[in-house]
């Protein structure tokens, strides 16, 4: 009878070492969680999944990596159309990837790909231009003020976590350095565009709704739109101007700074009884 016991206990330490083993291992290979494959890894900087999102966790990983803007790619050969690939969070929901040609990067980022003359490169030295800025979470108050501290200036809001902030190069420097933004961006002429503008292939004469990030930019980009052969039309108010101007245009309005957003007026409906 001894000896069947002391059999049976040896049996059970022998699972128990066993299954101790495995899940060790398991333990072990969850513990070393790696990055998607990317183009470089060194450009993500993730550490929380934003708590902003329906059914997110907030399990930390690694401490963030530092984000580096990751725009512009060189001109994609495959892009019919000669353009330039930009890296953007997938996280941040732009219409331009409703029309665009896109495709994935990592599990992370995409890629957009956009029109010669839809794309900024660069603004010149001293110039104060508009930009996307995501943070590696939900926002918190003191991530506004360190960028407001820093000299940016807040426009709209962009899901998820991000932000169009006004600021030079000086000022990008410093806000890109910033622990909890996750990546900064060119607001690019291509995201300003309604996706019906873009699909609809419009030539003539258009009446558009032109969005101004300021009012105290209205009389130049006014002055411009008419430098363009562009009418202003009576139903303009606040940060909107409503124009005729020939739809080959469109791109241009698109690339003047102080431009936020371009639409097609349409004709106001009539309710019938």
């Amino acid at each position: 009878m001894k000896t069947i016991i002391l059999a049976g206990v040896l049996i059970v330490a022998i699972i128990t070492f066993a299954s101790n083993k495995r899940d060790n291992r398991t333990i072990l290979t969850n513990s070393n969680p790696t990055l998607p494959s990317a183009v470089d890894n060194s450009l993500i900087a993730t550490n929380t999944v934003p708590q902003s999102q329906p059914g997110a966790t907030s399990a930390s990983l690694k401490p963030p990596i530092k984000p580096v803007t990751k725009e512009p790619l060189p001109p994609m050969a495959e892009d019919p159309r000669g353009g330039f690939a930009i890296t953007v969070p997938k996280s941040v929901l732009l219409r331009a990837a409703e029309v665009f040609p896109t495709s994935s990067l990592d599990a992370d980022f995409q890629i957009i790909r956009v029109p010669k003359n839809l794309f900024v490169s660069s603004y010149p030295p001293g110039t104060k231009a508009y930009y996307l800025v995501q943070f590696i979470g939900i926002t918190k108050p003191e991530y506004k003020n360190q960028i407001i501290s820093r000299g940016g200036v807040f426009y709209g809001y962009i899901p998820n976590n991000a932000f169009i902030v006004k600021m030079d190069a000086a000022i990008k420097y410093k806000i890109q350095k910033l622990e909890f933004v996750r990546w900064l961006g060119t607001f690019q002429s291509a995201y300003k565009l309604d996706p019906d503008l873009i699909t609809s292939n419009r030539t003539g004469d258009i009446k558009l709704t032109v969005l101004v990030f300021d009012q105290s930019e209205l009389a130049a980009t006014k002055q411009t739109i008419q430098t363009l052969g562009g009418a202003i039309l009576p139903q303009s108010f606040g940060e909107q101007i409503k124009i005729i101007i020939d739809a080959a245009k469109i791109p241009d309005l698109a690339n003047l700074i102080n431009v936020m957003w371009l639409e097609e007026t349409g004709e106001p409906e009539v309710a019938l009884d």
